[in-house]
């Protein structure tokens, strides 16, 4: 976990920024393509969590640069999250979620937007799933745009993966996914 203030003392509701870092485990839950004798073998992979957590720490980096540079002002804290767990059945943000719900500090996190398989862009199309979760997401998606050549494909079902526990407790969550 790692933080991003948005000044000199916590702004109020942070943003958190979320990825997991394993993988699809024994590849019990799909999306397996082993075969023969490696079905029952671990399944290391880069996609399914080298690349929503590579993407994550790209944008905390960058991000932290341009405050640096005095390039930006953020409004609220960022709270960037690589949990593991997530192949398990959610456990990592599951808990983070129940803590906050513990602590009775659910309203200190805005929004959850999770990164998770984000490393087979086809026919440049990016999606977005859970902008049920939230009425201003598509207001808010207008306003930033996607870069030239990409299609970001939006999509008002719930969210997936880790963004799942947040949205389950009425914070607004966005999954973003590329493909299995």
């Amino acid at each position: 976990i790692g933080v991003l203030p948005a000044g000199n003392k916590p702004a109020g509701p942070a943003v958190v920024l979320c990825a997991h870092i394993d993988h699809l485990g024994y590849g019990s839950q799909g999306g397996s393509r082993a075969k023969g004798a490696q079905r029952k073998r671990l399944h290391p992979g880069a996609d399914d969590n080298g690349s929503g957590t590579a993407a994550m720490f790209e944008v905390a980096q960058h991000l932290a640069a341009l405050k640096e540079a005095g390039t930006l002002k953020l409004k609220r804290d960022i709270i960037f999250i690589a949990f593991s767990g997530e192949e398990m059945g959610l456990w990592g943000s599951r808990f983070y979620v129940e803590q906050l719900k513990e602590a009775k500090r659910l309203l200190d996190v805005y929004a959850c937007l999770n990164l998770d398989m984000i490393g087979r862009l086809k026919e440049d199309s990016f999606t977005l799933t859970g902008l049920s979760t939230s009425d201003d997401w598509n207001a808010v998606l207008d306003t930033v745009g996607a870069p030239d050549g990409l299609k970001v494909n939006r999509r008002n079902r719930a969210p997936g993966g880790d963004s799942l526990p947040f949205a389950n407790n009425r914070i607004p969550a966005l999954f973003g996914i590329t493909g299995m």
